[in-house]
């Protein structure tokens, strides 16, 4: 009876922990999912609207494919569409500014005006994927917001940098402000925001205009799953201080501006959680299922988790070619027992599973 109790009880330990490390990937793909389908909704319910107004305005009625009508569930229907050519950005907008809305599009601010309205309408967004780039905006950058009925088209009047929780000055004019996270490639919370201001420089009617979109900008599906390995820990048990995330000369906005690079950060740093535990343990077949290359000396060998202390920020560097991730590096400073090391992974995408080549450790 004890052994049947303690097999079960096995089982169900098992279930619960898989389950944990399916949150991230499942988080990460349904953000991929609903952001490239929201736009699209929103695209289509813009024409739709556009042909039954321009129908209305000559007089004939519309025939409007079964295809062609939308929906979604409710609470989560976008009020507009976001558009900034420079930056070849489009992304839906949903009202408010909880995990939920941010993890798949730019949040409108409920206690501020809508977009057009006299005030300034607040959208926020997260930095490492649809405000990214929003440095790269400078006076006079164009910034639309499409509805149904309408384009509204804001010039970009300047930007700064303030500490989170300083008041921000409404207008008499209708005027828009981007809020993100500063600096712009950090992966964890900062105290600071970077603010772009733009104002209402002119309203389009739907009626007398026809709306162009151009190509989709849709969050690709770039995301690189699980590595396999049923023993990493979750992203939040991992417990390493995140830093910055780079990209070289290869990648795209497209992919930059997804979420797809912080499924590969997260992979990343569960990656070296990973290691750091299955050294401590001594387990030599899990290290060796887990790196490719083998290490000449491990410190972390047998060594207690309670004894290996990080001495600076997790930055991760992702190489892109095409807008597919290829290779993801990190370096991380760490002491073991009181001795300094740098430490440095390589990890490469294979057919989409982005696997651990190298762990790289140098004495200092």
């Amino acid at each position: 009876m004890a052994r049947r109790l303690a097999l079960w009880t096995g089982i169900a330990i098992m279930v619960c922990g898989l389950l944990l490390l399916a949150r991230v990937p499942l988080f990460f793909g349904r953000a991929d999912v609903v952001g490239s389908r929201l736009v699209a909704i929103e695209q289509a319910r813009l024409n739709l609207t556009q042909t039954r107004l321009t129908s209305a305005a000559l007089s004939v009625t519309p025939t409007v494919a079964a295809s062609s009508s939308h929906a979604l569930q409710p609470g989560i229907n976008p009020i507009g569409l976001l558009q900034i050519p420079q930056l070849q950005l489009i992304a839906p907008i949903l009202e408010g500014d909880g995990t939920s809305v941010l993890s798949v599009a730019v949040g409108h601010l409920a206690t501020s005006v809508l977009p057009g309205g006299p005030g300034l309408a607040v959208l926020a967004a997260h930095n490492a994927t649809w405000f990214r780039h929003i440095d790269r905006l400078h006076k006079g950058s164009l910034v639309t917001i499409e509805i149904p009925t309408g384009r509204y088209e804001f010039r970009v009047m300047g930007a700064e940098i303030v500490k989170t929780g300083t008041p921000v000055a409404n207008t008499t004019y209708p005027a828009i402000m981007l809020e993100t996270c500063y600096p712009l490639d950090a992966l964890y919370l900062t105290p600071y925001r970077y603010l772009v201001t733009a104002r209402l420089v002119q309203y389009v009617d739907q009626a007398q205009s026809v709306p162009h979109f151009g190509s989709s900008r849709t969050v690709p599906g770039q995301y690189v799953p699980d590595a396999g390995l049923s023993f990493l820990p979750t992203f939040a048990e991992s417990g390493i201080p995140m830093g910055a995330l780079s990209y070289g000369p290869g990648a795209t906005p497209t992919y930059e501006e997804s979420t797809a690079p912080l499924s590969a950060a997260n992979l990343m740093a569960r990656l070296f959680a990973g290691f750091e535990r299955e050294s401590a343990m001594g387990n030599r077949l899990a290290l060796r299922e887990l790196v490719a290359e083998s290490l000449a000396s491990n410190p972390f060998l047998n060594s207690s988790l309670g004894n290996i202390r990080y001495e600076s920020a997790f930055d991760i560097g992702l190489t892109v070619t095409h807008g597919v991730l290829t290779l993801a590096t990190a370096s991380v400073a760490v002491s073991v027992n009181g001795h300094p090391y740098q430490v440095t992974l390589l990890a490469r995408n294979d057919n989409g599973r982005l696997s651990l080549e190298r762990v790289g450790i140098a004495s200092v």
